[in-house]
């Protein structure tokens, strides 16, 4: 193998990885065009930059935990970050060896499978050490409070390799077989985004988890341990006892393990790469001449809905509309595992408090990265075909908007209901008005982004991704997130006090005709800036 090629083809691949953080350069490049930049050195520093910021943020989490008392601690949250790692991972595996679409451009050119394969391997490697970082202070941390002494940390380097070496063999092996099921079917956008829709949110999910589990940790005054996980305990006791026979059999079966799926992918997995690519060309080619001598009975109605259906199968794009409604219902268990607070308790005249707190939440479902914010942009050329059609565009634009906002907000919605009635289980008059607090602003915020989209219509894209970064920077977007937040709780806990030391009732009524004042206000300007002139 030539490492000269390798070398060429991980700086090509590295761009597959991140396709929104390449956009964002491109954009950077346009602005500058007599400036220097190279797209995938800043893609490499963006990635490095993440890998600080996730070390130095969850060392907190860390700190506080004495791990000498705790190795089932210790086993879960390593165990925790090398799925969030490996759920990362296998996203940006499945991205570069399946979806970036230059494996076939490679077979005629002087290059060996194994440099072409090598090469995508490396450049995933960002996203995994990305998510992988907190290991380090973990592995840090831990094995100084085992030791006693700086020494330990000569622990933290191999173990790390050895973690990532796992990972990496973990990662090609899942996307082995999922690469074998694309073979044998022709739904490769729906597989892909269905695995990156699960995936996200159990990486969420894991996270949350480990903030809440440490936190409570570090809080409670008498901690208790968490189970052991076989397969990493051997981590813990190759630091305290190292020649005991627990850690030979904990830490060998790790080793053995390793070298197991070592051998498998480099004699399997790697050498049916290839065999994949060509089969996947010909099944969808196959897919193509299925559908197009397929005819259906179907009305006006029917046909279009199945079109606005057909242009949400991207895998990023459902992520990034659920990942914000969803990313908010897990953080609302946070008060139900500490066990602090019980929303039973809460009296009913708090329902323009309810309401106010649904509303916030609903502003949420209307990302400008979302279903709802690039519906419109979706069309890509068939918008200037359609307006060709004998339809009337306004009805067919109002109908696409309302079956999106159906599929986009329904999921996140019935989420908030199980939760409310099954796990918060506040008053009826309570869960009522803070889920039509969340119906009315999601519907405000999606016909914002909406509207937006139609202003700042692109119908040239290459990658939904691209869509995304039109209009206001994403820092803007998150900035304006976060101070929502701040503003939200503000308000709310100013609301909730005044009502406490007040007349509760007046201050809910006074609220909710605000809210609901504001709301009209909104539904108004919108019809006349918007609908009115479609």
């Amino acid at each position: 193998m030539k490492w000269a090629n390798i070398w060429e083809l991980t700086k090509i691949n590295i761009l597959y990885s991140n396709p929104q953080i390449l956009e964002a350069i491109k954009k950077k490049r346009a602005k500058k065009p007599e400036g220097r930049f190279s797209a995938y050195k800043s893609m490499i520093r963006q990635q490095m930059v993440g890998m600080v910021i996730m070390l130095v943020v969850y060392s907190y989490f860390f700190i506080g935990i004495d791990y000498r008392n705790m190795p089932g601690m210790f086993t879960v949250q390593l165990t925790m970050f090398m799925i969030v790692s490996l759920v990362y991972g296998f996203t940006s595996f499945f991205a570069i060896f399946y979806d970036s679409n230059d494996t076939k451009l490679y077979l005629p050119l002087p290059l060996k499978a194994g440099e072409v394969y090598l090469a995508k391997l490396l450049s995933a490697q960002g996203s995994i050490l990305t998510y992988l970082a907190p290991i380090i202070p973990l592995l840090g941390i831990c094995y100084w409070q085992l030791t006693g002494s700086a020494l330990g940390l000569l622990w933290v380097l191999p173990m790390v390799l050895l973690i990532v070496i796992f990972i990496n063999l973990v990662g090609l092996t899942l996307i082995h077989f999922i690469g074998e099921l694309l073979v044998r079917s022709p739904y490769k956008k729906t597989i892909s985004a269905t695995l990156m829709t699960v995936s996200m949110i159990l990486a969420i999910g894991i996270i949350l988890f480990v903030q809440f589990s440490s936190q409570n940790q570090m809080l409670s005054e008498n901690p208790t341990d968490m189970p052991n996980i076989f397969l990493l305990r051997g981590f813990y006791d190759i630091v305290v006892n190292p020649f005991s026979p627990e850690t030979f059999l904990n830490f060998g079966f790790t080793l053995l393990l390793v070298a197991a799926l070592f051998l498998y992918v480099w004699r399997q997995v790697v050498p049916s790469y290839f065999r994949q690519i060509l089969a996947m060309e010909h099944v969808q080619s196959k897919k193509k001449v299925k559908k197009a001598g397929a005819v259906k009975n179907l009305t006006l109605q029917q046909t279009l809905r199945k079109h606005h259906l057909s242009t949400l199968t991207d895998g990023t794009l459902i992520v990034q509309s659920y990942i914000m409604p969803l990313l908010y219902s897990f953080i609302f268990i946070g008060p139900i595992t500490n066990g602090e607070f019980s929303f039973t308790d809460i009296p009913s005249e708090f329902f323009g408090v309810a309401f106010l707190v649904g509303f916030i939440f609903g502003v949420f479902f209307g990302s400008p990265n979302s279903f709802v914010g690039v519906a419109i942009s979706l069309e890509r050329e068939n918008y200037t075909f359609l307006k060709t059609l004998p339809i009337h565009f306004k009805s067919f634009l109002v109908d696409k908007f309302l079956l999106i906002c159906l599929v986009q907000h329904g999921l996140p919605f019935a989420v908030y209901l199980l939760m409310l009635l099954f796990f918060l289980k506040p008053p009826l008059i309570l869960t009522l008005f803070f889920l039509l607090g969340v119906l009315v602003a999601a519907m405000l915020a999606s016909q914002a982004v909406y509207w937006r989209d139609y202003r700042l219509l692109s119908l040239n894209w290459q990658n939904v991704s691209q869509l995304f970064s039109r209009g206001k920077s994403n820092l803007l977007v998150a900035l304006g997130t976060f101070g929502l937040m701040i503003v939200g709780s503000l308000l709310t806990l100013a609301t909730v006090m005044l009502a406490l030391y007040t007349n509760a009732l007046l201050v809910n009524l006074g609220i909710l005709f605000l809210l609901v004042a504001l709301a009209a206000g909104l539904q108004v300007w919108f019809y006349r800036g918007f609908w009115k002139k479609l």
